[in-house]
């Protein structure tokens, strides 16, 4: 998707909803294979009792795979919270800062765009 068809999809959702319920949230022991993320699910990558990173599709439009730290003795690190329902909140924001451009927060599970 080039960059302006992925700028009008996020400009759509921006402008026509505001906030999508998209992610749940799957826990596993290795990496998943790029090709089975789902579009509605944050995958948590654990190592035993550690925590390393979670893998989602970025809901900006492009299809890329976002893969985001969760060690926080590394920057830029986040943090997930779930709550009992299974809906996830990261924090800080995700900026995609290739293809797409695309800048959101996760909250309860929908996504909330920042419009900058």
């Amino acid at each position: 998707m080039n960059r302006l068809t992925a700028w009008m999809t996020q400009s759509l959702r921006i402008f026509g909803r505001g906030y999508q319920d998209t992610f749940n949230v799957q826990v596993v022991n290795r990496h998943p294979d790029p090709e089975s993320l789902s579009d509605q699910c944050i995958v948590v990558i654990r190592s035993g009792q550690l925590t390393k990173h979670l893998v989602f599709k970025c809901p900006a439009g492009c299809g890329e795979n976002l893969l985001l730290s969760l060690d926080s003795n590394k920057n830029p690190h986040w943090q997930i919270q779930v709550d009992w329902l299974g809906r996830p909140t990261l924090f800080p924001s995700v900026r995609h800062n290739s293809s797409c451009g695309g800048h959101f927060w996760i909250r309860k599970g929908r996504i909330l765009w920042c419009h900058d």
